[in-house]
């Protein structure tokens, strides 16, 4: 990951399911605040498969003493299975 420039790597590491099966939600967050957020729709990564991606993440001057963290959450897009949509 390039921090800088929003620059992530994503490695889909099922043997037999395309990414396209989810969502990747993404949020930058500063002292448990949110300071930017995302989503990559059906990334078309295959399996076993990798992909870089740019997020549009905004410029942030670091403060001393603050925490910053990028999270992500991957959602799935449909049920399946035993697994939700939205889980």
């Amino acid at each position: 990951m390039d921090a800088a420039s929003g620059e992530i790597s994503v490695k889909n590491k099922f043997f037999f399911t395309s990414a396209e099966n989810f969502d990747i939600h993404w949020e930058l967050t500063g002292d448990g605040q949110a300071l930017a957020e995302g989503i990559i729709e059906k990334p078309d990564i295959a399996p076993q498969g990798e992909k870089t991606f740019m997020l549009d993440i905004p410029q942030v001057s670091p403060r001393p003493g603050v925490e910053y963290f990028l999270n992500f959450k991957v959602v799935s897009r449909e049920d399946n299975g035993m697994v939700p949509k939205g889980h």
